[in-house]
């Protein structure tokens, strides 16, 4: 819930109304909450505020989501592929997987070891897909590495790496 309306006018709030019948409701005391919850929400932002946070909208959410450097260790599958990949030139972009998932996260790798099959190496990645929420790649999430619908390696990540913009402290 986004705003005070939709709070007011949500089946939790239409449930709890009810629950205490329409003698002891009226447009008073609908205004009477409607300023306290203004309140509070003024409250929550001075202290986010006095802290130095900002409250992020979903856009930015998802765009600073972009603004990291997938550390981690993979594997690729010698069975699965007849040549190894190049990690090193920015052009090889499969989809990573988490385990017990079935979102795909495209990636681009950036940087890598020599990919050794059946072998574990590093590699870092980046996120490419901009309408794709990567939040859930934290250390330790374990994924598959996915060509098309081949799972051609796997891999753990072992360190979320967040870039900071220039124009935020």
């Amino acid at each position: 819930m986004e705003t005070l309306k939709e709070l007011l006018d949500s089946d939790i709030y239409l449930d709890i109304i009810k629950e205490l019948g329409g003698d002891n409701f009226n447009q008073n005391l609908q205004s009477v909450e409607i300023e306290e919850l203004k309140n509070r929400l003024r409250q929550r932002q001075f202290l986010l505020e006095g802290f130095n946070c900002k409250v992020l909208s979903d856009k930015e959410m998802v765009q600073q989501s972009l603004d990291i450097t997938i550390c981690c260790i993979v594997t690729f599958f010698s069975k699965k592929k007849k040549i190894p990949p190049n990690l090193n030139n920015g052009k090889y972009c499969p989809h990573l997987v988490i385990k017990g998932s079935d979102q795909l996260l495209g990636v681009n790798f950036i940087d890598a070891e020599d990919v050794i099959f059946d072998q574990p190496i590093r590699a870092n990645a980046l996120p490419v897909n901009e309408d794709i929420d990567y939040s859930a790649l934290q250390d330790g999430t374990e994924f598959l590495i996915l060509e098309g619908s081949a799972i051609v390696g796997e891999g753990i990540v072992k360190e979320v790496f967040q870039h900071k913009s220039h124009g935020r402290k």
